[in-house]
Formats: structure tokens, C-alpha cells, sequence
């Protein structure tokens, strides 16, 4: 008598019932590459735990880089380590990140998901936010300066400056605290004149402001 072959997807869900929280990795894991996940399962329990503990603080999503080997995380992926990384597919790991860093702003700054305004600048955010984070991690090796060889008539001379990955980073960080800014903002004008985060916020708030200057002038 032959047994029959468990086909993927169910030895995928007896998996998840022996794995508590391999659905997190699931959700964001490739489907196509389901294999890989059994094909090392023996692994799954380390690669989980390790897998949870991934949160934006630790280091629909378009900005979230391709895998490779090659990648500013490769030293510390759990995902190359366990030999379940999904190369030329989207990093699950900062699928993770973005889903998590979007769902915590969305509650912290009441973002409203229909305004297509605050989504906008919600998703900048989330973009300066990862290419922030990659940054941090091409400076891992504690390199502040970078050599430069210029060229002085036939002479070359060695120059050391500043890495250029730094100088990006204070870019980012100037770019991240704008968009912040502008949020806050927004909010205080939303407050000063009464206003719900609905669509067409911007445009009432405008208006708003523009009818209270009326008001006061026809007062005075």
C-alpha cells in the first residue's frame, strides 16, 4: 500500500498547528517558496523566535528591498542563516518592519486611511524610515571616514571625508523630522479649527482659516 504525498499547503498547515507563530512568518513569506519553509523545518522553531523579535526599534510595501545575499542585513539575516532566505523575492523581514511601523504611526497620529493626503506623507515617512535603517546597518563596521584619491596636476593624493553613507543619513534624518513636523502640524491646525481627518481635510482647513480672517475682519 502506498501513502499518499502530502502536498504543500497541508504540510505547510500541520506546521503552523506544531509551530506556534509560523503564521507570522508565513504572512509575508513568498507562497511559491512554501518548500523552502519545509524543506528546513527542523530550523523553524530558532528562526521563529528570531523572527518575532524583528520591530521597527531593532534596526504594501514597495520600498522594501529585493533579497540577496548581498543585502546591509546579510551578517544578521536569521533568514540566509537558516538557509530559508527568499533570494530575488521582497526582504520578508522589512515587509515586517514597514507593516508594523505603518500600523504603530496610523494609531499614535490618528492617520485617517481614507485621506489619501496623510497616506501620502505616511508612506514618505515609511520610506525615509527603511532607507534610514539601511544606512545604519552599511555603518555596522564603525567606519566614519572614507578615502579619496584626487588628483593635483600629475600627482595623486589620498584624502580621507566623511563616509558618505553618514551624510545621507543626516539627510534622511532631516527629511524624517520634516515630514513628522508637517504631521504635528496638521493636527494642531485640524484642533484650532474643529475639523474630523476626513478627505478633503487639507481643503477645510484652508477654508476654514481663510472664513475665520473674514470674520475677524468684518469684526473689526
Amino acid at each position: 500500500m502506498e501513502l499518499r504525498a502530502i502536498d504543500s499547503d497541508t504540510e505547510l498547515s500541520i506546521l503552523e498547528k506544531n509551530y506556534p507563530g509560523l503564521q507570522n512568518l508565513v504572512s509575508v513569506y513568498p507562497p511559491e517558496l512554501a518548500d523552502k519553509i519545509i524543506q528546513n523545518k527542523e530550523k523553524l522553531h530558532k528562526v521563529i523566535q528570531a523572527f518575532a523579535s524583528i520591530n521597527a526599534q531593532h534596526s504594501a510595501n514597495t520600498i522594501a528591498m529585493t533579497c540577496s545575499l548581498t543585502c546591509p542585513y546579510s551578517n544578521i539575516c536569521v533568514l540566509i542563516k537558516a538557509d530559508i532566505a527568499p533570494i530575488g523575492y521582497p526582504c520578508p523581514i522589512e515587509r515586517k518592519m514597514l507593516i508594523e511601523l505603518e500600523s504603530d504611526i496610523i494609531m499614535s497620529l490618528k492617520i485617517d486611511r481614507s485621506d489619501p493626503i496623510e497616506m501620502e506623507m505616511l508612506w514618505d515617512l515609511l520610506d525615509t524610515k527603511i532607507l534610514d535603517m539601511r544606512t545604519s546597518a552599511e555603518l555596522r563596521t564603525g567606519k566614519v571616514t572614507s578615502s579619496v584619491t584626487m588628483l593635483a596636476g600629475k600627482m595623486q593624493i589620498q584624502k580621507e571625508e566623511l563616509n558618505p553613507s553618514i551624510l545621507l543619513k543626516i539627510d534622511l534624518k532631516k527629511l524624517k523630522h520634516n515630514i513628522i513636523d508637517t504631521f504635528v502640524a496638521t493636527r494642531r491646525a485640524k484642533k484650532k479649527y474643529g475639523l474630523s481627518g476626513s478627505v478633503g481635510g487639507l481643503e477645510d482647513i484652508i477654508k476654514n482659516a481663510m472664513n475665520k480672517n473674514i470674520d475677524e475682519s468684518d469684526e473689526n
